[in-house]
């Protein structure tokens, strides 16, 4: 759920709304959202968490939006692979056989790095731009100074994604707790 519908949800429980179920509409069933469906994606994702929803839609035989629709409504997973990758450079220590053999019986994802590009990194592409839109503006008196005003940035960043991923696993908490009671027969206006 994006955080733009929460406070639509907010209102309905405050008005009444009792069921987190979708409201019966007009149109053709949903033949895709079974049981059987929903424990065939778990089982696919409880073997290989690192496939993507692709992979995951071709081993099932189901349409790629079926399947993600199962792991984000039914299974409540937003995550599926994570996305962690290895990258290094083009060195012979990096790319030998016995490092290569290593990654891949490990099931480590590698970037490739383009030849004759030593510059080319993630960093400069995601962390840098975002480092100096902060230090953008500032004039700063010392290299300490510098120094100190980019690790605060850093910080910052480290700090406020942490907090954004500590509040999506609060609500997909709160989510599957409204689940779980509304299953067992109980909802929280019974209380």
């Amino acid at each position: 759920m994006s955080s733009a519908q929460v406070p639509g949800w907010h209102k309905a429980l405050n008005d009444g709304r009792e069921s987190f179920e979708d409201v019966q509409r007009a149109g053709r069933p949903s033949t895709s959202r079974t049981e059987n469906n929903v424990a065939r994606v778990k089982a696919v994702l409880d073997r290989n968490r690192r496939l993507n929803v692709r992979l995951m839609s071709e081993e099932v035989g189901l349409p790629k939006t079926d399947v993600h629709r199962l792991i984000t409504e039914d299974l409540f997973i937003r995550k599926i692979a994570h996305t962690w990758f290895f990258h290094q450079d083009n060195a012979p220590s990096h790319t030998s056989f016995a490092a290569r053999e290593f990654l891949a019986q490990h099931n480590i994802t590698t970037l490739l790095h383009p030849p004759h590009s030593p510059d080319f990194a993630p960093c400069d592409f995601v962390l840098f731009p975002n480092l100096k839109t902060h230090l953008k503006g500032h004039h700063f008196g010392t290299v300490e100074d510098v120094q100190a005003a980019a690790t605060r940035a850093l910080t910052l960043r480290l700090l406020m994604s942490y907090i954004y991923i500590y509040m999506e696993h609060l609500f997909l908490m709160f989510l599957d707790h409204t689940k779980r009671r509304t299953t067992v027969g109980r909802t929280p206006v019974d209380e």
